[in-house]
């Protein structure tokens, strides 16, 4: 297995590729691309760093850097340069594959930026690089402590066939509108490779969040599928309403990233029906896609969906007679080890996700919070996920922090930072909360604060 392949094989080379902005360019053209750049790939380090904002010359560098049998590590162009100079330490690369200009990494590295050329070669025999590590991605949790989990060829090709399975509806026909960030480990393998894979079209979106041009691109491109985080999908919402823009072609968006009430799911469901909203779960260490909702399913308001067929789940309880407990996932899709040679599994190849779930008897798997996020008060146990999500669906809340604090009573009591984008009565927030929380979850206290902590990663520091 080799992730060039999906590029390399299966499909009419004549046809769009890729669309961004005024530019495209052919699944050809991109495949010769990709061998010109990859001659320019001379580093005597086996890691590249790829350090770019979406864009056709991010794909052409990422596949570049792969042909040329490299390793790719992805690093979000939202970083500061002092952070991406961390990462070319850490892995001792000495070429930076960029567009950004900055003095600090001139200075320390050699420093490569592919463009579209009219060139001609004849295609590579793919090499079979199964166990070799391909794709590292940096992910610092919610501790903003980094790690680099490094992905071999097999674990993304896996999960990239695993999901174009479970997806049996996508077509050659279709078009993907790519709006997150491609170094992000859940737009990488389901929005870049996945249509790819399948030879569809990708319309990479560079626009910033204006909602509304997104929304008139969808119809000028025929847009069939979107992924988006709540908050973005908040957004579509209120615009697609506002605007009266008809998107006959638009199938179904994927929503994940963070906590979204399954009241608001259902109340942005039923704005944007016939569109499906479907969620899903995954992680970096699973290259990403553990379980999802499919097109073809009655959706269910909460679940995560149906495991991916290479996967086999293990859920050990934390409590006698309650169906949830501790996540345990394993597969070919699974990575063994960070870059570091930090061993993420047991004997048995089983990693601890750290995640606490329980399956139905339909065998929908159902995402209650993190492990180690969890609050237990008067031996009940709290998880914080759930009372965010529904915090964040009541007007003028932006983001939310939920924690535990020692209680000499009760052990722990549960409590609540927010950031607002209007004035709100918090009064009225904890009525609102009581409404559909029993008296143990909703907060003693809702503080309102100027900004919360977040990592890098844009995640919300809880530690």
């Amino acid at each position: 297995m080799n992730i060039v392949n999906f590029l390399f094989e299966n499909f009419d080379k004549t046809k769009t590729a890729l669309i961004s902005g005024n530019r495209s360019i052919s699944y050809n053209s991109l495949c010769n691309n990709v061998i010109h750049f990859s001659e320019c790939i001379n580093s005597e380090s086996d890691v590249v760093v790829v350090y770019m904002a979406n864009s056709i010359e991010f794909i052409i560098a990422y596949f570049a850097v792969l042909l040329a049998g490299k390793k790719v590590l992805l690093v979000n162009p939202m970083y500061p340069d002092t952070e991406v100079k961390k990462y070319l330490d850490l892995v001792q690369s000495d070429l930076l594959v960029t567009n950004i200009d900055s003095v600090l990494l001139r200075e320390n590295s050699q420093i490569l930026c592919p463009s579209i050329i009219n060139v001609h070669y004849e295609y590579p025999v793919i090499s079979d690089r199964a166990e070799e590590g391909a794709v590292i991605i940096p992910t610092s949790g919610t501790t903003g402590e980094a790690k680099l989990i490094m992905l071999t060829h097999m674990n993304i090709c896996r999960n990239v066939l695993d999901i174009a399975e479970a997806y049996s509806e996508l077509s050659a026909d279709d078009v993907e509108m790519i709006i997150l960030p491609m170094t992000a480990i859940f737009c990488h393998t389901t929005q870049m490779l996945v249509p790819l894979c399948v030879g569809m079209t990708i319309d990479i979106w560079t626009g910033g969040l204006n909602i509304p041009a997104i929304i008139k691109e969808m119809k000028e491109r025929n847009i069939s599928y979107c992924q988006m985080v709540p908050a973005i999908l908040r957004l579509f919402a209120f615009f697609y309403t506002k605007l009266g823009i008809e998107l006959p072609n638009f199938k179904r968006t994927t929503v994940g990233g963070e906590p979204i009430s399954i009241d608001e799911l259902r109340k942005v469901s039923g704005v944007l029906a016939p569109i499906r909203i479907q969620q899903g779960y995954g992680m970096t260490e699973a290259s990403p896609v553990i379980s999802s909702q499919l097109y073809r399913d009655t959706l269910v308001y909460g679940s995560s969906g149906k495991l991916m067929n290479s996967i086999e789940l293990r859920i050990d309880p934390i409590e006698v007679g309650k169906p949830e407990g501790v996540i345990y996932v394993k597969g070919p899709s699974v990575c063994e080890q960070t870059y570091d040679g930090v061993v993420l599994v047991d004997e048995e190849g089983w990693l601890n996700t750290g995640d606490i779930g329980y399956l139905d008897e339909n065998e929908e798997l159902f995402i209650c919070g993190r492990m180690k996020n969890l609050i237990v008060v008067g031996g009940m146990n709290v998880y914080p996920e759930e009372i965010e999500g529904l915090i964040k669906g009541f007007p003028g809340v932006g983001d939310v922090l939920v924690y535990g604090e020692p209680n000499d009573i009760k052990g722990e009591i549960v409590k609540a930072k927010i950031t607002v984008r209007e004035a709100i009565d918090v009064q009225k927030l904890r009525y609102f909360c009581a409404d559909y929380l029993p008296a143990y979850k909703v907060p003693a206290t809702i503080d309102i604060v100027e900004e919360l902590d977040k990592t890098y990663s844009s995640k919300i520091k809880r530690f």
